[in-house]
C-alpha cells in the first residue's frame, strides 16, 4: 500500500509540474547550419550572395588577387586594428594599396574558412544585443589564432563586395 500511495504522489507532482502544458510548447530552436549555408531566413531567397561568393571563393583560392581586388569595397577598413593597433592596420583607400596588404589579409586561416564556406548571415538572435552585422550583410568566421580577421561582406550599390575586417570589442 505505501509503495502504492508513493507512486500515486509521484504521478501527481509530475502532472502538476507540467501545468498541463504541451512539452513543445515555448521552446525555441536553434537554426543549425547545413553544408555551411547562411543561418538565416532571407538567404533561402536568391538575394545574390552565392553568385558572389562563388567568384570571390574561386577567385581567392586561386590567388586571383587582381579579380579579388575588383570584388572589394574601397576604403576597405580594418574596423579593428585601426583602433587597436593602426600601425597595423590592414585598411586600404585603393587597390593598389590592397595589391600590397593582400597577403597579411589573405593569410591561410582567412582561406581556410574561405575554403570551408565558414560564413553566415544575419541572426536577429545572436548575442544579447543583437548581431554584430547588418541585416543584409555576410560575415566570413576565420578564427585566426593572432588576431580577429573575420570578413564583412556587405550589399553596397545592389551588389555585394567585401567591405572590411569585423570589430570586436
Amino acid at each position: 500500500m505505501t509503495s502504492n500511495f508513493f507512486f500515486f504522489l509521484l504521478a501527481v507532482g509530475l502532472l502538476l509540474s507540467c501545468e498541463g502544458r504541451n512539452p513543445n510548447q515555448n521552446v525555441q530552436t536553434e537554426k543549425i547550419r547545413i553544408n555551411n549555408e547562411p543561418d538565416r531566413e532571407g538567404a533561402l531567397k536568391n538575394d545574390g550572395f552565392p553568385e558572389f561568393w562563388a567568384k570571390f571563393k574561386t577567385a581567392s583560392l586561386g590567388n586571383e588577387r587582381k579579380e579579388v581586388a575588383t570584388l572589394v569595397h574601397f576604403p576597405f577598413q580594418d574596423n579593428f586594428n585601426d583602433i587597436y593597433d593602426k600601425d597595423h592596420s590592414l585598411s586600404c583607400m585603393t587597390i593598389e594599396e590592397f595589391m600590397e596588404k593582400y597577403d597579411s589579409i589573405f593569410e591561410s586561416c582567412v582561406l581556410r574558412a574561405i575554403e570551408t564556406n565558414n560564413y553566415r548571415g544575419y541572426d536577429e538572435n545572436h548575442g544579447e544585443f543583437g548581431d554584430i552585422i547588418g541585416v543584409d550583410d555576410y560575415l566570413l568566421i576565420t578564427k585566426c589564432p593572432a588576431r580577429p580577421k573575420d570578413l564583412v561582406f556587405e550589399k553596397i550599390d545592389n551588389q555585394y563586395r567585401l567591405s572590411s575586417i569585423q570589430y570586436y570589442q
